[in-house]
């Protein structure tokens, strides 16, 4: 059975388990951070992702000297050392840990998706993107649930931390023992001064920047599922209403990995449409009476709505650049952390009803910048009027224009 599935699916396979393990001990914990810890958590979380954004810049020149499978690995123990520092006994270092694993997360998800992009087809982009976000998902769902037992059952915060940090543990010495994965093409070796600079380069390719909305509307959601409604329906259901995120973000990345590669892009973009005002809805309905239901709903349609915002990200940045992405994955995952980071901040001052109209704002803009994009992909730049002038493509590597990616239309 094991022969006939592919070395890459096997190694795509191994590297979803590594981050199961990883976030069955971190979701739960980002989950009640805001809960458990009233005044710090809300900014240790925004210190987290503030460094995130900061890590963005160094995390190319540390997964190129290292190699991603170590840059996984060492990342991966940041995550434990958060968690355990969110206990009373080392409360001291909860916002140095916050910095390091903000650090940490940045090499993380730059070596990531760069890792899943050498092994998968560019045929089977979206698919191989759904399985690997479909287990590690779950992940979050058996942390949630434990969670949610565990409060219950009136476990101490410590205790609980405590064997979540282990989960993490686990997690890293999985991913340390991924194989390695070569690149499709070679990869040229940078200095730190010229990755750095290839990195802020990124924001000069009009394909980025129209990029920029979508990425923005990523981490502002982070903010409304993961702080906003654990604080609406408190410490008692966070964790049973999280887990419900977590089975719909399962069920969703089968649902949209499949819809991307028979379909394409647009319709993802019709589904986002729908699932995040709906989700808002309900959200409002549950505040305004005072009831928990509607936001187990609505945490289900988040759930989808998340993992069909992750799969159309990576697929995209995927079709317009196939080879040599680390840079591109680095400068966008930068603009997501530092738009979590600021929602994590700005949505505890913020009246609700209007972190409501701003969030929908976000999505119009995206949708339309997105569905211009696609056009202009497309249509192999005929016609368009994105400036994909020679100075522009120099930054970001023109060789991805003669890509087949950017021809099939079965990839836009």
């Amino acid at each position: 059975m094991l022969r006939s599935i592919s070395r890459e699916m096997l190694c795509t396979i191994h590297l979803s388990f590594g981050f199961l393990f990883l976030f069955m001990g971190f979701t739960p914990t980002q989950n009640i951070s805001s809960v458990i810890h009233k005044n710090d958590g809300p900014f240790g979380l925004a210190l987290l992702y503030f460094f995130f954004g900061i890590g963005c810049f160094i995390s190319p020149v540390l997964s190129k000297k290292i190699g991603l499978v170590k840059s996984l690995f060492f990342s991966g123990l940041t995550y434990a050392l958060f968690i355990i520092s969110s206990t009373s006994w080392l409360n001291f270092f909860y916002y140095p840990a916050s910095m390091i694993i903000g650090l940490g997360a940045a090499v993380l998800w730059t070596s990531q998706p760069t890792y899943l992009s050498r092994a998968a087809p560019l045929s089977q982009v979206g698919t191989y993107s759904a399985i690997f976000t479909g287990i590690y998902t779950c992940g979050g769902i058996t942390g949630n649930a434990l969670s949610g037992v565990f409060a219950q059952h009136n476990f101490s915060v410590n205790l609980e931390l405590a064997i979540f940090g282990s989960f993490s543990t686990v997690g890293s010495i999985l991913l340390g023992l991924l194989a390695s994965m070569a690149p499709k093409t070679t990869e040229s070796n940078h200095d730190v001064r010229q990755t750095l600079i290839h990195v802020f380069k990124c924001f000069k390719d009009t394909r980025i920047l129209l990029l920029l909305p979508v990425l923005f509307l990523q981490g502002q959601t982070q903010g409304y599922f993961f702080s906003i409604i654990p604080v609406l329906v408190g410490l008692q259901e966070t964790g049973f209403v999280m887990v419900m995120f977590g089975v719909f973000a399962v069920a969703g990345s089968s649902i949209w990995g499949k819809l991307h590669d028979k379909l394409g892009k647009k319709p993802m973009l019709l589904a986002m449409l729908v699932l995040l005002p709906l989700s808002l809805t309900l959200s409002s309905i549950g505040r305004e009476k005072a009831i928990v239901l509607p936001f187990y709903f609505a945490s289900a349609l988040n759930g989808m709505f998340d993992s069909l915002q992750s799969i159309y990200i990576f697929a995209i940045i995927s079709s317009i650049y196939p080879t040599n992405n680390i840079s591109q994955y680095s400068s966008t995952r930068f603009v997501m952390s530092m738009s979590t980071a600021i929602s994590y901040f700005a949505f505890r001052f913020l009246p609700y009803y209007f972190v409501l109209p701003w969030l929908l704002v976000l999505l119009a803009i995206s949708l339309s910048t997105q569905l211009y994009l696609i056009h202009a992909l497309k249509n192999r730049l005929s016609g368009s009027n994105i400036n994909y002038s020679v100075e522009l493509m120099h930054s970001t590597d023109s060789s991805h224009l003669h890509d087949e990616s950017l021809t099939d239309g079965s990839m836009i």
